[in-house]
């Protein structure tokens, strides 16, 4: 059995969106999580851009969470193509399959609660309003960076439940960190030039 065809665009787009989020995540992990002396090295260089860089690429991955957790039924999320995904499952013969991919998505739902939070307050929205319900201020949510990781993953093993059951095979996907990544490249660079000045 092979994905139905009204759901290939959904699972190619949802698939691509959640890797492409992990491989973000990896660079930005490398690039300001590593250590306090590798942010201090880049506040040393050019503190300006490297904190420009970092909230585009918070936001960029918050923006990604969000999407992917769209309830929508018009947009392209992983909501919407375990939705549709589930109107191709035999209850009988997949009995509690349709509840592993419910019970999934509710986790994923609570663990990504934050980082909707923010992309809603700060992200999509810039205004007072946002911040202001029933004449009480809302607090903008902390993410860490093990909350976009737990999120993706677990958004990627929810793909690979549904690959398991459209596919013969059992292979599923996961993402490998390259060492040689462009983070720590830049990083290397940066350090050589500060260590020749």
């Amino acid at each position: 059995m092979s994905i139905p065809e009204d759901l290939v665009t959904y699972h190619k787009e949802v698939t691509g969106e959640i890797v492409w989020g992990l491989f973000r995540l990896q660079q930005f992990e490398q690039l300001y999580g590593t250590s306090l002396k590798t942010v201090d090295l880049l506040d040393l260089t050019a503190s300006l851009f490297f904190r420009v860089l970092y909230e585009l690429w918070f936001n960029s991955m918050a923006m990604s969470v969000r999407v992917l957790m769209d309830k929508n039924p018009q947009t392209v999320s992983l909501v919407q193509l375990v939705a549709k995904a589930k109107r191709h499952i035999d209850p009988v013969s997949h009995e509690g399959l349709c509840c592993e991919l419910e019970e999934g998505l509710a986790v994923i739902w609570e663990m990504s609660k934050a980082i909707r939070t923010y992309a809603d307050k700060v992200v999509a929205h810039r205004d007072a309003s946002v911040f202001v319900r029933n004449g009480r201020v809302r607090l903008i949510p902390r993410i860490l960076k093990k909350d976009f990781r737990a999120t993706f993953n677990k958004m990627g093993e929810l793909v690979n439940v549904l690959n398991g059951h459209f596919s013969d095979s059992e292979q599923s996907w996961t993402l490998v960190t390259r060492p040689d990544s462009d983070a720590h490249s830049l990083i290397a660079k940066l350090e050589s030039v500060q260590a020749s000045t």
